[in-house]
């Protein structure tokens, strides 16, 4: 943002170097908005709580899960765990100092988390990830719910 003479306001420009900061140091934020009740985030993670139990009943029964989307490189809908791969930087972690290797395996394992990826708001007509949006059947209040929560993150960071 910008003062009435057109420069850069000092305070948004603190505040960007903190969160920066934050980001860089801690590798998170942490925002609270006053709009975003914890009711909100409540029905969110009931949502998902009741969404990823029933369909890891399915999965680990050996059944097939009709929300995901390997076709559509899982950018919409279910990603179920062990789908995901970090890209390998092997090589690459072998030239670093000894202070500065990684806690991590060196070599890339499956993520072990699943994931439901949708998407908020309109999106460009030439987009890469432009797929159809996946709505689990058996769950009535998904988009009300899913729209509500991901405009309050938007929101919360405009």
């Amino acid at each position: 943002m910008k003062s009435k003479d057109g420069a850069a306001d000092p305070q948004i420009l603190a505040m960007c170097k903190q969160v920066a900061e934050c980001l860089n140091k801690y590798g998170i934020l942490i925002v609270r908005d006053p709009r975003a009740k914890e009711e909100d985030n409540d029905d969110y993670i009931d949502l998902m709580e009741r969404y990823f139990e029933s369909r890891g009943k399915v999965l680990y029964a050996g059944g097939a899960l009709e929300d995901a989307r390997p076709e559509c490189h899982y950018q919409v809908g279910v990603c179920p765990e062990g789908q995901e791969i970090a890209r390998d930087h092997a090589e690459r972690v072998l030239a670093y100092t000894p202070e500065n290797k990684p806690a991590s395996p060196i070599v890339p394992i499956p993520d072990a988390k699943w994931r439901f990826m949708w998407k908020i708001g309109e999106r460009p007509k030439n987009a890469a990830d432009n797929f159809p949006q996946v709505v689990p059947k058996d769950f009535e209040d998904w988009e009300v719910k899913m729209d509500k929560w991901g405009y309050k993150l938007i929101d919360a960071v405009h």
